[in-house]
């Protein structure tokens, strides 16, 4: 078990992009955990948990944003639980492991339903928690079972229906679960091989097509945006009308939007609507604005990355 005290939490965090603030208002860990086997992991669990202390768990932080005001006393980092096994049923993953890293190994292998996952970041506790999914195959597919470790301490086997998936949410995300993911199963759908490598070659270029490199983001920021309010329906579609006719529609949509609402300050940080871009300092401190202006265009926005504060 490697543990470290007061650490700041650019040591965890996915985004570096507030490093200036390191040694002013950062948010940090009074105890940071690395456990080095899932003896270690679940050892530590049960004694936080029978001592009743909080504590957190992060993997890569792909999908979480890290806020100065966050300082958790007791902070678990899972990356270094990567054992991945294989049976004759199903492939067996530590909480540590990498989805892009199980995917590849799947298509490789000619297992179907990872094969727009290769290029997705996070490991598949994460995944499991928060549905994830890209490109035609969710994480969810092909789930056989989930190891948890309750809060009082035991060891249970969940099925997939236990988890109640929805739409980039979990029972475990919602909070109507809780515990610690240890082990993910799952099943191997064996598929055609040269295909299965066609469809991942896809998936990777379209990635590389349509969306940033993955440093400074986490991913797409808001779901949901189905219901537009008020201003959302006049400016909206304004925006739609005037890109239409610009060869760049979907960076003139954007910038009209930012335009006409009065959030011009934002423009070099959003690629799209629904993704921020963690690029400065200054990116950070807008990021409540662009919250507001989601909560002002639409009646239903939904935040996909996690927050913690």
């Amino acid at each position: 078990m490697i543990k470290k005290n007061n650490v700041p939490l650019q040591e965890v965090s996915w985004v570096k992009s507030d490093e200036s603030l390191k040694d002013v208002h950062a948010s940090s860990a009074a105890h940071l955990y690395y456990p080095e086997s899932m003896d270690e992991l679940i050892e530590l669990c049960r004694g936080l948990y029978r001592r009743g202390e909080s504590f957190d768990l992060i993997g890569y932080a792909s999908n979480t944003l890290l806020l100065p005001s966050y300082h958790p006393r007791h902070l678990i980092c899972t990356k270094k639980l990567e054992e991945m096994v294989e049976d004759d049923i199903c492939i067996m993953c530590e909480c540590g492991v990498q989805v892009r890293q199980l995917a590849k190994f799947c298509v490789a292998h000619g297992y179907e339903g990872f094969e727009g996952l290769v290029d997705l970041p996070g490991t598949v506790a994460a995944a499991v928690y928060g549905n994830a999914g890209c490109y035609g195959c969710h994480v969810a597919t092909c789930l056989s079972d989930v190891e948890i470790l309750g809060e009082d301490g035991e060891i249970r086997m969940l099925k997939p229906s236990d988890m109640a998936f929805s739409f980039r949410s979990s029972a475990m995300k919602r909070g109507e679960l809780r515990g610690v993911v240890l082990r993910v199963f799952f099943r191997k759908v064996p598929g055609d091989s040269k295909l299965l490598e066609q469809r991942a070659q896809e998936a990777h270029r379209q990635r590389k097509a349509t969306q940033p490199p993955a440093a400074n983001n986490l991913g797409t920021t808001m779901v949901g945006c189905k219901q537009r309010t008020a201003k959302g329906r006049v400016i909206i579609p304004v925006a739609r009308t005037l890109a239409r006719i610009t060869r760049n529609r979907r960076q003139t949509e954007v910038a009209v939007i930012l335009l006409l609402s009065g959030y011009w300050r934002l423009r070099p940080y959003l690629f799209r609507m629904n993704r921020s871009m963690f690029l400065d300092v200054r990116a950070h401190q807008l990021f409540p604005d662009y919250l507001r202006l989601m909560s002002k265009l639409y009646k239903d926005p939904q935040l996909e990355i996690e927050i913690r504060k």
